[in-house]
């Protein structure tokens, strides 16, 4: 009796190199396909600030080769909700059992560190990687590639046929597109034949980072100073004219202080959408002029505050389309930061793709892949999307 003929190695095309873009590429190289990653920017601008990675999101960067310890990660093991004027606690979740109820930690890290060590992961050939493949390979000896094309710019995108056309008139045909490529995707706008508008959700976010040394140094921020802790500061009076939320944890091995504000009120400062615009800091003061004095503090102390608005998406009926396109990250189910699900659900994206494209036996089983995508996807993620809102 003969063997079966050895799965096939796909021809992937992905479209976009954020945390969705180059987990995704990773996990599908592991399975031995072959990806090309297109980035309109050169990935060397460092975007935003912290973010927090749920036991969820932390299990699929474990089985990715993810080095928690390299990047600084810090461990998350209580989540504290207080008054932002009284501090009166509102709510406390322990999180020190993460790893033996929900199999992985609960991390913190930034964000700079975490894309870097995506692309580097991304990267790795067959050889300097034959561990992690030996665990997760499922296509037995077959070895996948990454390259990833930086500062291009897209031309053309046709979703019925996985093809990409850049500006330089070379031509990109795929068994497979993804678009991983944010919240103003061309993909999704290709593939769904629309180009609507974000929703504005009314919010504003102004983050900010402290070095441990300048907290610990003034003695009414390291009087509030918890360890390993999220802290979260809000004012739930939903009859003011605005609302406000403080956020603060750490990162980069406790050596960095994140903070954020948010602020949704009668005084709109801004509607950019991107990371890279400076705040006024005694404007921000002033927005959030009704929180304790203490968390104000905090605001004086820093030396650069930056600001952007926040946008979502209305969920779509179908995160795949032609047979031959499936919508990831921002670009499928686009979600305020309120509950820090956004990165952590692109990440559950990877770890689908990694699993549902393992061991394929032919290019006739692929469209049958790609539906499966949907019923392993579709339902979880838009519930967590309209779970987040812009509320």
């Amino acid at each position: 009796m003969s063997s079966p003929p050895p799965p096939i190695q796909l021809n992937i095309l992905i479209v976009g190199a954020g945390i969705a873009g180059l987990s995704a590429a990773r996990a599908l190289s592991l399975n031995g396909h072959h990806i090309t990653v297109f980035e309109r920017s050169q990935l060397s601008n460092e975007v935003g600030a912290a973010i927090t990675i749920s036991p969820n999101g932390c299990r699929v960067l474990r089985a990715l080769g993810f080095d928690f310890d390299g990047v600084g990660g810090v461990d998350i093991r209580y989540l504290q909700t207080n008054h932002a004027v009284t501090f009166e606690k509102i709510f406390f979740a322990d999180f020190r059992d993460a790893e033996e109820t929900c199999g992985a930690k609960h991390h913190a890290m930034h964000r700079l560190d975490l894309h870097r060590e995506l692309e580097r992961l991304a990267l790795l050939s067959g050889a300097e990687d034959s561990d992690a493949r030996s665990q997760t390979n499922r296509n037995g000896n077959a070895t996948g590639s990454v390259k990833i094309l930086k500062g291009v710019t897209i031309t053309r995108i046709d979703t019925e046929n996985a093809e990409i056309e850049i500006s330089d008139g070379r031509v990109f045909n795929g068994d497979l597109l993804i678009g991983a490529d944010g919240l103003h995707s061309e993909v999704r706008a290709h593939a769904t034949g629309k180009r609507e508008e974000p929703i504005d959700t009314g919010w504003q976010i102004y983050r900010f980072l402290l070095p441990r040394e300048k907290v610990m140094e003034d003695p009414v921020m390291r009087e509030m100073k918890k360890e390993n802790t999220r802290m979260i500061y809000e004012m739930p009076d939903e009859k003011a004219e605005s609302t406000v939320r403080f956020v603060w944890y750490e990162c980069r091995n406790g050596e960095i202080q994140n903070f954020a504000g948010f602020y949704r009120g009668v005084e709109d400062q801004t509607k950019v959408e991107d990371f890279g615009h400076i705040a006024d800091k005694e404007t921000v003061i002033r927005l959030f002029g009704r929180i304790n004095p203490k968390l104000i503090n905090f605001i004086r102390h820093a030396d650069k505050i930056l600001y952007w608005r926040v946008y979502e998406r209305y969920p779509l009926p179908s995160f795949t389309y032609h047979s031959r396109t499936i919508l990831i990250g921002d670009a499928a189910h686009a979600m305020t930061p309120m509950t820090a699900q956004g990165g952590t659900q692109a990440l559950e994206d990877a770890g689908a793709l990694h699993a549902l494209f393992a061991a394929i036996p032919s290019l006739s089983s692929l469209s049958e892949r790609i539906a499966l995508y949907d019923k392993v996807r579709l339902i979880r993620a838009t519930r967590i999307q309209l779970g987040v809102g812009g509320g």
